[in-house]
């Protein structure tokens, strides 16, 4: 796994800055997170103010019946797997809170947003967001 990070206009180097607001977007092919852990501690550990988790995959596509039949089995019923999304969301989220707590912002705000690859971003959700950090698992 690998993280990288860019910003308009500016090289990124963690030790000279803290950037005031971050998203941190990666692609799942499970309902674990857990090997996103350091990546989510690191990406908490240089935000001060906001951290956006953006977690993107094939099981949270909208399945139809018009769906490929290779999407519809791809994706999952959120209700009838809600204990292991409620987990993911948790895990993510505790871990990026924690961070902050030991970093004593306290007040920082923490966003888990689970979006399906058939799915298109907010046009507004980076705005005023000084960085991107890009989790590669592989």
């Amino acid at each position: 796994m690998s993280v990288s990070s860019s910003a308009s206009g500016r090289d990124y180097s963690p030790g000279i800055s803290i950037d005031q607001r971050s998203i941190l977007l990666a692609t799942l092919d499970d309902l674990s997170v857990h090997h996103l852990t350091d990546a989510i501690s690191s990406a908490a550990q240089w935000t001060h103010k906001r951290l956006i988790i953006l977690l993107v995959s094939k099981l949270f596509n909208k399945s139809s019946s018009n769906s490929a039949p290779e999407c519809q089995e791809a994706s999952i019923s959120h209700t009838q797997r809600w204990n292991e999304v409620q987990s993911l969301l948790t895990c993510a989220y505790v871990q990026a809170t924690k961070v902050a707590q030991e970093l004593n912002r306290v007040l920082m705000e923490v966003d888990v947003l689970l979006k399906g690859t058939d799915e298109t971003l907010p046009d507004d959700l980076a705005d005023d967001v000084d960085i991107l950090y890009r989790v590669h698992h592989g």
